[in-house]
């Protein structure tokens, strides 16, 4: 990352949306992103597949908080984020009051976890669209994530569509 945006330097204009999903940032590149003046205009993210907490957690709370004025898109797929992460997505995502999509699919959390992220989330006033994962004991014990293809439909579609249900009523109530 940090390579590539020095060979186009200099951007005249500020990156908007920055997608790296899956393309292995190291630390030199989370670290150029989040003090480059690229970080204070990012309107949409998507940062999946990268393990954030275990990597970057600093960086990733100050890229939010860098960006947390005009943020309207996250995504953070199969980023490993677990039940012990979730405090500190919320501190992270606070300040973004004005993100309006929120794409967490693949990280193995648990019912009671997403439900107290939902009751943050359902506090943000422009937000529209969150797509979660299927709560991780929704699926048989000793499911490894990520979850392999073969795999992935095979939860209790039951427990499912009842927390699913609480976190519809949660977003669509407000």
């Amino acid at each position: 990352l940090s390579k590539s945006l020095e060979l186009q330097h200099p951007l005249n204009t500020p990156l908007k949306m920055l997608d790296t999903s899956n393309c292995s940032l190291n630390h030199a590149d989370m670290a150029y992103l989040v003090n480059s003046f690229h970080a204070y205009h990012l309107e949409a993210m998507d940062l999946s597949g990268h393990g954030i907490p275990e990597l970057y957690p600093s960086m990733f709370s100050k890229l939010l908080s860098h960006c947390s004025s005009v943020v309207r898109s996250l995504t953070l797929e199969d980023c490993n984020i677990q039940d012990t992460h979730v405090n500190m997505l919320i501190l992270g995502l606070s300040p973004c009051q004005k993100l309006q999509e929120f794409k967490f699919i693949g990280n193995p959390l648990l019912s009671q976890a997403l439900k107290h992220l939902f009751t943050f989330l359902c506090e943000l006033p422009m937000l529209k669209n969150v797509e979660f994962p299927v709560p991780r004991d929704c699926y048989p014990t000793g499911i490894t994530y990520p979850i392999d293809d073969a795999s992935l439909c095979r939860f209790d579609h039951q427990k499912y569509e009842r927390v699913a249900e609480e976190f519809n009523y949660c977003l669509n109530s407000r």
